[in-house]
Formats: C-alpha cells, structure tokens, sequence
C-alpha cells in the first residue's frame, strides 16, 4: 500500500508516503517529509515510532544518511562535506567539522 498525495509525485515500495510535490520515495515504511525531493524509507511498520528514512535528498541538493555512508576510490566533492558525527580518512577519524575538499 502506498500513498502518493503530492503533485505529480510517486511511491513506490511497501507502505510508502510521498507527501511532497514532484517527490519520489521508494523503500518501506518512510517518514512523510514534503521538503524531500527523494527519501528511501527503511522503516518496520506503519506506528510513527517504527518509521524511518535511511537516505534523503532535500530541493537543494543536500544528502542525508542517517546510518552514514562509504566511500572508496578517488572521490570529487565540489562543496564542502559536512560531518555531522565522525569521518575516517585513511583510518585517521575526524569528528564534527566542516572539511573544504
């Protein structure tokens, strides 16, 4: 069962809620967010407290991982690269700074 209420928006996966206009959630059980212009729901069941997004994309190009993310090889960031609790370069782990790549 999935809901795509917003305009022009799409849900797909299992009990997913696409709430925003032009917005695509896929996976299961996400958290409603309509500032999202792509969620991945990683949820256990419909309560509110057993919902979850395990990846998003907000209007302006920001990510969020909630259970963070890997990367391998030469990576390219164009901006800065926020940490919002730890980052480990070459085993070295930083936390909680603003990196300008």
């Amino acid at each position: 069962n999935t809901i795509a209420s917003g305009g022009v928006s799409h849900a797909s996966g299992f009990f997913t809620e696409a709430s925003g206009d032009w917005q695509t959630v896929i996976g299961k059980y996400n958290v409603p967010d309509s500032d999202k212009a792509f969620i991945i729901g990683g949820g256990y069941t419909t309560t509110c407290n057993a919902r979850r997004n395990i990846f998003d994309v907000d209007w302006d190009g920001n990510v969020s991982a909630p259970g963070g993310a890997n990367f391998s090889g030469n990576g390219e960031f164009g901006k800065n690269v926020k940490v919002a609790n730890r980052l480990t370069v070459n085993e070295q782990i930083y936390s909680q700074y603003v990196w300008t790549l």
